[in-house]
């Protein structure tokens, strides 16, 4: 549960309140013995259903695996890493902004050693969310479910028994498919609580 209290808002425009930050069911299971599925739905909003992983992998080759649905796009550490796994309680307000988020795609991951050094590559070609209209339409005058490309390679060597070094490179290509031709950038508090998009 999320919560925020301001002390001082004389313009009335920030909201003082309480929200669940997520209530989840999923499913998640393997299939003769390479086949990998999962769903995970979302529904902390009470009147709303949000679909959030819903994918199914092949993982027959060696260090791996060809991944199609609705996932998260290989775009940074902190959108990558679970929320369930984060140093803070939210994603941080930039991240948000910039996020990729989960999105309908095709990846291909393969990892291994270079040498004795661990590494990863993933690579995908995504579309639009895999979402409910009135989420998908949330604050938007248009559509903007366009196609992209996404990569992110990661090494992380040991360096000693108490150290690995974390580092990696990430790029995002989007053409979102609208007559506006612009993108929007923006994120509310990390609270969650109210519609105040703080950046914008």
């Amino acid at each position: 549960i999320n919560g925020s209290y301001f002390l001082d808002d004389p313009d009335e425009i920030l909201s003082s309140q309480t929200n669940i930050r997520k209530a989840r069911f999923a499913v998640k299971t393997r299939l003769w013995k390479y086949w990998l599925f999962e769903w995970d739905i979302d529904v902390a909003e009470g009147d709303l259903v949000e679909i959030k992983d819903c994918w199914v992998s092949y993982e027959g080759f060696k260090d791996s695996h060809i991944k199609f649905g609705n996932f998260k796009q290989p775009f940074g550490l902190e959108e990558l890493t679970s929320s369930r796994m984060q140093v803070f309680p939210e994603r941080a307000m930039v991240m948000l902004a910039f996020e990729t988020d989960r999105l309908l795609g095709l990846e291909y991951s393969k990892w291994g050693k270079w040498g004795t050094i661990p590494f990863n590559f993933r690579g995908s070609f995504f579309t639009q969310p895999l979402a409910n209209e009135s989420k998908a339409d949330y604050e938007k005058d248009v559509d903007e479910s366009g196609i992209g490309l996404a990569a992110r390679f990661v090494m992380a060597p040991q360096i000693n028994d108490d150290i690995m070094f974390h580092g990696g490179i990430a790029a995002v290509y989007d053409t979102p498919d609208d007559e506006s031709e612009t993108l929007e950038y923006k994120s509310e508090a990390e609270t969650k609580n109210g519609d105040l998009e703080f950046i914008d």
